[in-house]
């Protein structure tokens, strides 16, 4: 009987131990998988690459590839949330739509070089945002965040699958879904033509060197502000994207 009960505890003890030890792996292994994030900030952006853009090209490229940097900074700033990035290049002649990424996460993108941006024909702006807005919602989940960007330094004046009115009619749609959309704009009244749209959120900038890199500066402190209101998970993140704060 005593040999009984000494086995039985033999037994239990290196039970024990063993258990302890898987309990304690789990632990360790627990504390190095990375956080699932919640949701997704999908960032859309759509340049103009008619040939009007040639005197600001390089300011544009420029432009376009320290957003990307901001994009992949504020990935950073959370576990919970993640970056997606669509570019979008958009002119008739050639290749009308051009993406350069196409719902790609933050982390995996890289400057872009002249060949993913190329200047060519005229202005087709109500084709390029009604075919990439209307591509993003097909992945976007329920409780992702969309900021669509819209950059062009010219009216619309080639579109053949979209117009004003139809364009209009998806945004405001979207809008009430909780999409956030911005228009910048160069060598018109951006607030006017971002209205008969549906945009609210508006920015008028120069078409010369100075003006191209002022304007993304201020871009870059507007998205991040918006960033963080994502961050503190405010309620109104649609008004005000372009704030006199950020001057």
């Amino acid at each position: 009987m005593r040999i009984f009960y000494t086995l039985n505890f033999v037994v239990c003890f290196f039970v024990f131990i063993f258990a302890s030890k898987l309990h304690n792996q789990a632990l360790l292994t627990t504390k190095h998988i990375k956080i699932m994030a919640q949701f997704k900030v999908h960032n859309l952006i759509i340049v103009d690459a008619s040939g009007s853009m040639t005197s600001i090209y390089e300011q544009a490229l420029a432009g376009i590839n320290e957003t990307l940097s901001t994009i992949r900074e504020e990935a950073k700033k959370s576990d919970k949330i993640e970056q997606s990035v669509t570019v979008l290049s958009f002119a008739s002649g050639g290749e009308p739509l051009q993406y350069a990424y196409r719902n790609t996460i933050a982390e995996q993108t890289s400057p872009l070089t002249p060949n993913d941006y190329t200047l060519r024909g005229m202005t087709a702006l109500y084709d390029a945002i009604g075919t990439s807005v209307t591509d993003l919602e097909k992945s976007k989940g329920k409780e992702d965040k969309v900021l669509v960007t819209i950059i062009t330094d010219g009216y619309e004046n080639d579109s053949i699958e979209w117009d004003g009115a139809s364009v209009k009619k998806l945004i405001d749609r979207l809008c009430k879904k909780g999409w956030v959309f911005t228009y910048i704009g160069a060598n018109q009244d951006a607030a006017l033509e971002a209205g008969k749209i549906g945009v609210k959120n508006s920015l008028t900038f120069e078409a010369t060197i100075e003006g191209t890199v002022n304007m993304f500066a201020f871009e870059k402190q507007s998205r991040q502000r918006w960033n963080k209101r994502v961050r503190l998970n405010e309620n109104d993140i649609q008004n005000d994207y372009f704030s006199d704060d950020d001057k």
